[in-house]
């Protein structure tokens, strides 16, 4: 059975930061969501602050990751996940407003 727990930390010590290169301090990483198949990590670069969103998924057949770049901190993108999905009527509401600018 795959083990998304020790996956994942085997691919958190691989991640550079893509913008000044430095090896991330694993101090800072935040695990966000994880589970047997998927985990989601916010990580932020000792040297430059740049943080990162990573998004690990196993298909059985290999490991898949995605990093995003945020300009949200730690808390920020924790009550982020914290909060409900997007409902139409969340959208609708955003969009009313807009087109009254």
């Amino acid at each position: 059975m795959f083990d998304m727990k020790e996956q994942s930390n085997t691919l958190r010590h691989l991640v550079t930061c893509s913008l000044c290169g430095e090896k991330y301090h694993h101090d800072r990483t935040i695990v966000l969501e994880e589970n047997d198949l998927n985990a989601t990590f916010h990580l932020t670069c000792h040297k430059c602050n740049t943080s990162v969103l990573i998004f690990v998924s196993n298909n059985q057949q290999n490991i898949i990751s995605l990093g995003i770049a945020t300009d949200m901190n730690g808390d920020e993108v924790v009550d982020f996940f914290k909060g409900g999905a997007i409902t139409t009527d969340d959208v609708l509401s955003v969009y009313e407003k807009i087109s009254k600018i």
